[in-house]
Order: structure tokens, then sequence, then C-alpha cells
């Protein structure tokens, strides 16, 4: 009986066979006498449609609400149906599986899901891997934890997968059904699609409603008597400051600048401090998203991309796709 390594993507695979010396390659998999490495090509199965449980649910009617099923069903998803079938004859060749998917919940889910479908009854355990490069891979390699230490992951994507499955379906048949139908639109709702809509929507009024307001600033260069010269900034007084503290009269900044002009100041007194700045912690994927779209006006997808590449084919980069700060 063989150990199978599932990894999530060909990539992947590639790099850690090389490291287990599995080199004989098949058209979904690599192995060598005791080890088989296989990629999943992401998600291979997802939950069935509400017409499995519920066949006259093409009616749409309001008796049929709301979708819970009791047994939760799962189909492989169309044009993967060759390596589902290619995984599915491995693992009944095999007494370990080591999941070797990215360290989250997501990957956790892609083999986890497939082990559930095919009934495996052997050995889980579970490879945390961190990055591509050889030395990241020898060091997951050294220290491969029993599938149970990951089994949280597995069910902390399920019962995400099953709530947005459930207040996706029952939402939008019921949405559906009750706006008036001489509309002619279909409805959508989703976990993440309306608080976002609901973003779109607040900015939009923001910014239909916004008003135009000015701010002023007065800035003076002086020079000592050593004849250093510096800047320095006029904070305005409260009367004349708005109550963000800006100054938004023209004419009361004017006429002060008129004023003070050729005239010479005291610096009546000094403060400094000393401020220590730490170093800064890695990116998470939602900051790296916004610096390349600050610096470089990237899109979150051309961002996606790049991190992917930079991951996968050139091993500069640890796993990109996590909201932690640490390695």
């Amino acid at each position: 009986m063989n150990t199978l390594y599932i990894c999530e993507k060909l990539s992947h695979a590639h790099n850690l066979a090389k490291h287990l010396n599995a080199q004989t390659k098949h058209h979904c998999y690599y192995e060598n006498e005791s080890i088989q490495v296989t990629w999943c090509c992401g998600l291979l199965l997802r939950p069935a449609k509400p017409e499995h449980y519920c066949p006259e649910l093409s009616a749409c009617s309001a008796d049929h609400f709301p979708v819970i099923p009791l047994r939760w069903h799962k189909k492989c998803i169309k044009g993967k149906e060759f390596q589902y079938r290619t995984i599915k004859t491995l693992l009944d060749n095999a007494s370990k599986v080591v999941i070797s998917t990215s360290p989250d919940c997501f990957g956790e889910m892609m083999v986890r899901d497939i082990l559930e479908e095919c009934a495996f009854k052997g050995k889980i355990e579970r490879l945390w891997l961190q990055g591509l490069d050889d030395q990241s891979i020898k060091r997951a390699l050294s220290y491969i934890s029993p599938g149970s230490c990951s089994e949280y992951l597995y069910h902390l994507a399920l019962a995400r997968q099953r709530a947005d499955w459930l207040i996706r379906i029952n939402c939008t048949m019921a949405c559906n059904q009750f706006y008036p139908k001489e509309h002619n639109i279909g409805l959508s709702v989703g976990r993440v699609q309306i608080p976002i809509l609901k973003l779109i929507a607040d900015r939009e009024q923001a910014i239909q409603s916004f008003k135009q307001n000015h701010r002023y600033y007065l800035l003076a260069e002086y020079k000592t008597t050593s004849g250093k010269k510096f800047w320095a900034r006029w904070c305005g007084s409260k009367d004349i400051c708005n109550e963000e503290g800006y100054i938004s009269d023209f004419q009361a900044i004017s006429s002060f600048a008129k004023k003070i002009k050729g005239s010479s100041a005291t610096i009546s007194s000094i403060q400094t401090s000393i401020k220590v700045q730490a170093v800064p912690s890695c990116f998470s994927l939602f900051n790296i998203f916004k610096a390349a779209a600050n610096q470089f006006g990237f899109s979150p997808q051309k961002t996606m991309a790049i991190l992917e590449r930079l991951y996968e084919f050139h091993r500069a980069i640890t796993y990109p796709k996590t909201d932690s700060h640490h390695l």
C-alpha cells in the first residue's frame, strides 16, 4: 500500500515530488515504489444544487422554503471529472494520505471533501507548506503532523460553506418569489455580495451629498541669526478654524500673511521627542492589495496574479493567501 500526497496544483506537486524522489510521471500524478503525488486543480467538489434535494423546486413555490438538507451531498465540478476519478483510484491503493495543500481552511476542505466522498478509511497526516522553495519543502517534510491537528480547519470551512449555501439559496429564491414579476429582474443574495453592495451604495450616497469645503494653509520661511532657514506653518486661532481644526476663511489667512510679511519672530519654546518605529510586519493579503493599488494602481486581480507567480514559479515569497502578518 502506498502513501498518497495530495497537493493543490500541478506546480506544487511537481516541486514536492522532486523532494520525495517520485520522478515517474503519469498524466495526473507522480510516483515511485511507495509514494504517489497528485493534485486537485482547485476545488473538485461543490455542494449539490437545491433541485438535488427537492426536485419540485423548479416551480419556486413558497411552500418549499426554507431548503435545509438533512444530509449534505457534493457533486464533481464539470470539467474536472477525470482528475477526481484519478484521485479516487489512487485512494483505493493508498494506506495513508498526506494533505499537502495550502495551510488554510480552503486547502483543508479541498482534500477532506474528496476523502469524505470516497469514504477513505486510512491514516491521514498534514504537511504544512509555507513556501515552495527547497528549504521550506525540506522543513515541512521533517515536521509532518497528524491529520487531527488540522481537522478543525475543515469544520471551519464546511460551516462557512454551508451557511453561505443556506443564505444564498433560500434568500435568493425567496426574493425572486415575492418580488413583483412585472419588473422582470432576477435578484441574487449572498453573504459577501450584499455587504459589498451596501458599501458601494453608502459610498455613492456620500459622493452625491458631498459639499466642497476649502482648506487653507499658511507657510512662512524664516532664517535664524546664524543663517539657517526653516519653514513654519501657522495653525490659526480658534475663532477662524472650523470644527475639524482647518482654516477655511481665505480673507483671514490673506490678511494675516500680509501682516507678517517681512517681520521677525521669536522662538519661545522647543519640544523634542524620540519616537521608536518597530520593524514592519509581513504583508497580509488585504494589505498588499492596498499597497499595490496605492503605489502602482494595480487591481486585486493583477496583484494576485503576480503573487501567485512569485510563489509558485519563482518561489520568492511565502504563501500569500493569508490574513496573518506573521510567518
